[in-house]
């Protein structure tokens, strides 16, 4: 992708706000700040740059991938293409701003690519991909579900 997001303009200094103890997203969250391997918390950056997020629209990088893929189909990028690459246990389709973008996509008329892990992988995972429901999906914000 020739577009990047500045991690240390948004997400480096922190792991979000802490969800309440004994929760399903508690455990997640807990989980997602360490290393899986070595159990080690993940180090935090040390940065001093500014953090901008989705209530600072204009200048938060976060918020612009309907931006970012409408410039790339509509300038003429030579055969472009929205390569969405799933993994083993389809956890892409567990997120709402994942699914967000692949509805973009198709709304927008941008042609897509979708590659698999096996035909095998997609036959353990049908049920739940047949009964896709975002407001179901995971999402940090609860208007990422809207």
């Amino acid at each position: 992708c020739a577009f990047s997001v500045n991690q240390h303009a948004s997400i480096c200094g922190g792991f979000g706000p802490r969800p309440a103890a004994g929760t399903p997203e508690r455990r997640e969250w807990d989980a997602k700040r360490v290393d899986s391997v070595t159990g080690g918390e993940f180090p935090l950056c040390q940065c001093s740059e500014r953090k901008y997020f989705n209530s600072d629209r204009e200048e938060c990088e976060l918020n612009k991938f309907e931006d970012m893929m409408a410039h790339m189909f509509s300038s003429g990028v030579a055969n472009f293409t929205h390569l969405v690459v799933v993994d083993e246990q389809f956890a892409l389709f567990s997120r709402a701003w994942c699914v967000a973008e692949l509805v973009e996509a198709e709304w927008s008329g941008i042609p897509q690519s979708i590659q698999i892990h096996s035909e095998h992988a997609v036959d353990l995972h049908y049920d739940s991909l047949s009964s896709l429901d975002v407001q179901q999906c995971a999402a940090s914000r609860p208007e990422d579900k809207e």
